[in-house]
């Protein structure tokens, strides 16, 4: 007996996700640019004191933390999510317990008992083993903590505190391991320090291509507050206080527990420079004062040090091997001699009620001082200079320390990255006094700093934040920074002197991520400043420029894009559309101007290439492209070109991808504006779509065809296009392309032309199989090729087929074996049906991938009885 057929009757049920977006506190810098402010981690979260930040090689923020407590400090070691601020900890060394055949708590910090005063700092810097992802065997951190204080060697005969209070500092390589820091081993036990000015940070840096572990440590406050009549020891190699040390990343194979940390493999770089026959020694330059920050340039193969002012001249320095900074009968540099008859701490401190002159000495001449010290090296940069009657009357009054410029930089960067315009080859230091993130542009050597908008530095993020150290993320986009707890600028302990200031964010870590830059309020131009000049490109060259991205956070915000060298190439108000991510390249052209036939053009050209193309003509974009003045120049001197002023220079684009020469006919882009921009120029127009973008007087036409229209209407599942030419000549055929995404197009079909007309002339073709496309949105455009060969592009034309979204077609029906379904879903993701009988009662179900717009998958129907059944279908 024959079967009888089933009959599916259709039910869709329509599922509508809706997605929230909120913005985060937005900041704009002292150059316009505009930041989203995220703070990751803060008291709330039990974070205290951070102290260092270091953006590790797993994407995580490592972060050391000092936890105050009554006569005492906890140490403790985060690992923080670099978004989402989640955080764990990895090391507590009040509980830690080596977990060796001995098991021994000596790791931990001893107690502080009768320390007059906690130490500045406690647990300070970390530093992670270059090998840290790539080498299971060395997933080393090091660390470095005053463990200890020594009560007996500062008592004197009266009992106050006056020759020092004395801690030491321990350099210890842990091992990452199971989510924790473990198997702890001495590197250095013998760093001596005080309550003050123990500076603390550490970074691993190549010396010749060899990497070692570089540590600061300061000249103990000697000479100022309780370190008053502590004898300053930064100009005696034998000392380890007011120095930056090297040590080995990997043990050298010495004999001894501490030798093998110590370089000492060979001679030159390989060696440290005091060592003596028979005694190692880690002090790589002399001279410092308090350096609390480091930072390495790669490209310049530069270590930098960023180290506190007494009352001016904070310093950077290009730290090298055996030179000696001057502290404390130098301060910044040795020619403007600003501190003649001072001294690097006022005159005298009044302690318990008794009054004491500092054992800071006296500096008479500081150039004469400059001479006389072996392998003397002035600063990098010495700010806020004061004059000496200035820095005399300080040093004469002792007032306090909130009249002084010194700012106290903490923490140090070194920005490589191009993704910030005017960005690359910056210094960014943190202010524990004011409360800022302050930017130094370095010269292309990396030896000196280059005024920015006439100023030598540029300060970013003014709060009341004290800033202890930042980091970069390697992405170059987003900056982190942590903030001391405490209200004075003398560490997580209050200190006598210190300036006082509320923190906003009191112990908080923070991201400060990159979006743009603002609009001007008339006349809708960016504030990007004059002073960012034009990217270079490569001559001949398509050059990458950044990548950039655009969604909610800055779609109505100019964002940038910039080439290799961090400077500008265009720009993008997206205006609420969602760009995704965007790639640009530029091609620059060298030697005799281009022409097309006898029209000059511009020798720069940009392809610009979203991951979304806006989807109707009212997605009005903003878009600003930059040229150089030699390229105008040779534009404007270019005979033919009709360019006599950069009113006359016009934007026009085609569908051409990065290119050396304009091959096909370019279409005019709606100007806004057209002129000098710092040294170079910009035009700004509007666009409904992006390509390849060209800079002429007129457009630039390939082939003799007047095309006055081209449309394309959805009627059903198919697409009727049609077209308009006025005139033609010599024209051969017009190729129908599609392209479901806006770049990538394919040829559909082809209509013969009419070849030369002087009259106008329609055409049409039908696209049966637009319905059956992946996509929501199709795209057309026309190849119109004349009889040698040569071919122009149209403009492209979109058709949404949002109208037929949710259609769901079965064939054959009836049907008595397979059911084959045509859904077509207005998203990607996971469709469910079942079929139902005339109860309600569901016989079959199942689910599939699908994708946006047509999907086909089958059914098998052959075992059920003959009837009325209900295909539901329910999808994204």
């Amino acid at each position: 007996m024959m079967k009888k057929p089933l009959i599916l009757v259709l039910s869709l049920l329509l599922c509508l996700s809706i997605s929230t977006y909120s913005q985060t506190k937005l900041v704009a810098g002292r150059m316009n640019e505009v930041f989203r402010i995220d703070t990751l981690a803060s008291p709330s979260a039990n974070l205290q004191d951070p102290w260092e930040i270091t953006f590790g090689p797993d994407d995580s923020l490592w972060v050391t933390e000092v936890q105050p407590a009554a006569g005492s400090l906890g140490y403790k070691v985060r690992k923080i999510h670099k978004t989402n601020g989640g955080m764990r900890t990895i090391l507590d060394l009040a509980t830690f317990t080596d977990a060796g055949s001995t098991p021994t708590t000596k790791w931990r910090k001893a107690a502080f008992t009768g320390a007059p005063k906690m130490p500045q700092g406690g647990l300070m810097g970390l530093a992670i083993h270059p090998e840290f992802m790539t080498n299971p065997a060395k997933q080393f951190v090091f660390l470095a903590y005053i463990h200890d204080y020594d009560a007996d060697s500062i008592i004197n005969s009266t009992g106050e505190k006056l020759k020092g209070i004395l801690f030491y500092t321990w350099v210890v390589r842990f091992t990452y391991q199971g989510g924790q820091l473990v198997n702890p081993v001495m590197v250095c036990d013998t760093i001596t320090g005080g309550s003050d000015h123990n500076s603390g940070r550490m970074i691993i840096a190549p010396v010749n291509g060899k990497d070692y572990l570089f540590y600061a440590v300061g000249d103990a406050g000697a000479g100022q507050f309780e370190e008053v009549q502590r004898i300053n020891k930064a100009q005696l190699s034998n000392a380890y206080v007011g120095k930056i040390l090297r040590f080995n990343i990997d043990p050298d194979g010495d004999a001894g527990a501490y030798d093998q940390w110590i370089p000492s493999t060979g001679s030159g770089s390989d060696n440290n420079p005091f060592n003596i026959p028979g005694k190692q020694s880690a002090v790589y330059c002399t001279g410092i004062r308090n350096n609390q920050g480091f930072a390495y340039d790669p490209g310049n193969d530069i270590l930098y040090g960023s180290s506190h002012g007494p009352f001016s001249d904070d310093e950077i320095n290009i730290l090298q091997a055996g030179k000696n900074y001057g502290h404390p009968l130098v301060i910044g540099k040795a020619a403007d001699n600003n501190y003649q008859n001072c001294r690097a701490a006022t005159a005298t401190y009044t302690i318990s009620g008794n009054t004491y002159a500092t054992s800071v000495p006296l500096i008479t001449n500081e150039p004469a001082a400059a001479a006389a010290i072996p392998n003397y090296q002035d600063p990098l940069f010495s700010a806020y200079d004061a004059p000496n009657g200035t820095v005399a009357g300080w040093y004469a009054s002792g007032s306090n320390n909130g009249q002084w410029p010194s700012e106290g930089w903490s923490g140090l960067g070194y920005y490589g990255y191009s993704k910030i315009p005017g960005w690359k080859g910056s210094l960014l230091a943190g202010s524990l006094k004011w409360g800022r993130l302050v930017r130094l542009k370095l010269n292309a050597a990396g030896t000196a700093v280059v005024p920015t908008n006439g100023a030598d530095s540029v300060a970013n993020f003014q709060s009341k934040n004290k800033y202890r150290d930042m980091a970069i993320d390697t992405s170059g986009w987003t900056l982190y920074t942590v903030f001391d707890r405490s209200a004075t600028s003398s560490g997580p302990s209050a200190a006598p002197g210190g300036t006082s200031i509320t923190p906003d964010c009191a112990g908080c870590v923070q991201s400060y991520t990159f979006l743009g830059y603002k609009r001007v309020f008339f006349g809708n131009k960016s504030t990007l400043p004059t002073s960012i000049p034009v990217a270079a490109g490569t001559p001949n060259t398509c050059t990458q420029a950044t990548t950039i991205k655009i969604t909610p956070d800055n779609d109505t915000l100019w964002v940038p894009i910039t080439g290799p060298d961090g400077n500008i190439v265009a720009e993008i108000k997206a205006n609420k559309f969602n760009l995704g991510n965007v790639w640009t390249s530029y091609y620059t052209n060298s030697g005799t101007i281009r022409k097309k036939g006898t029209l000059p053009y511009c020798d720069r050209n940009i392809t610009i290439t979203p991951q979304f193309q806006p989807v109707l003509p009212t997605d009005t974009i903003n878009v600003r492209l930059y040229l150089t003045a030699a390229e105008y120049a040779a534009l404007a001197g270019a005979a033919g070109s009709g360019v006599t002023s950069i009113s006359n220079v016009k934007m026009f684009k085609n569908t051409q991808n990065c290119t050396s020469n304009s091959n096909i006919t370019t279409s005019a882009v709606t100007m806004r504006y057209a002129e000098a921009f710092g040294t170079g120029y910009v035009l700004q127009g509007t666009v409904t779509s992006f390509s390849t973008f060209f800079f002429s007087s007129a457009t630039l036409i390939t082939l003799p065809v007047n095309l006055v229209s081209f449309n394309g209407e959805l009627q059903g599942g198919a697409t009727l296009l049609n077209w308009r030419t006025a005139s033609e000549q010599q024209t051969d055929h017009f190729e129908i392309e599609r392209s479901v995404n806006g770049t990538t197009f394919e040829k559909i079909g082809t209509v013969a032309a009419a070849g030369n007309s002087s009259t106008a002339i329609d055409y049409d073709y039908t696209d049966a199989q637009a319905g059956n496309q992946a996509a929501l949105v199709i795209y057309y455009r026309l190849k119109i090729v004349d009889i040698d060969g040569n071919f122009k592009y149209s403009d492209i034309v979109n058709v949404s087929l949002a109208s037929i979204a949710g259609k769901v077609v079965v064939t054959p029906n009836p049907t008595d074996k397979v059911a084959k379904v045509t859904l077509t879903a207005a998203n990607a993701g996971i469709a469910k049906w079942n079929i139902a009988d005339n109860s309600g009662r569901v016989i079959l179900q199942g689910n599939n991938q699908v994708q946006a717009g047509n999907n086909n998958f089958n059914i098998n129907v052959d075992k059920l009885a003959a009837g009325l059944y209900y295909l539901n279908v329910s999808g994204p």
